[in-house]
């Protein structure tokens, strides 16, 4: 995934593929965190999260030009399974 510094991206984060065989884990309830492992340069800011079946939105604003963030994000379902989801960022001053 590519972004700009300045930004404000919706992002769908579909976990259907990571339940599709596992229906007993049951579905998503809760978005437990999403953080960037990246500490320096520090710059991405998470807005709130929305949950719709098997996909979690998430805005993501700013970043470094040049820098790709890897980004984990950890969700929870009403039947206590937790599941963790790692996606790339790129920022990109184009």
């Amino acid at each position: 995934m590519e972004k700009q510094p300045s930004e404000n991206i919706l992002y769908d984060i579909d976990y259907t593929g990571r339940f599709i065989d596992r229906i007993s884990d049951g579905v998503i309830t809760n978005l437990l965190s999403v953080i960037s492992t990246a500490s320096d340069p520090a710059g991405l800011v998470f807005g709130t999260p929305s949950i719709s079946g098997y996909v979690v939105q998430v805005g993501i604003s700013g970043g470094v030009d040049g820098t790709t963030y890897k980004i984990t994000q950890q969700i929870q379902t009403d039947k206590d399974a937790v599941v963790e989801e790692d996606f790339y960022l790129a920022v990109v001053d184009r």
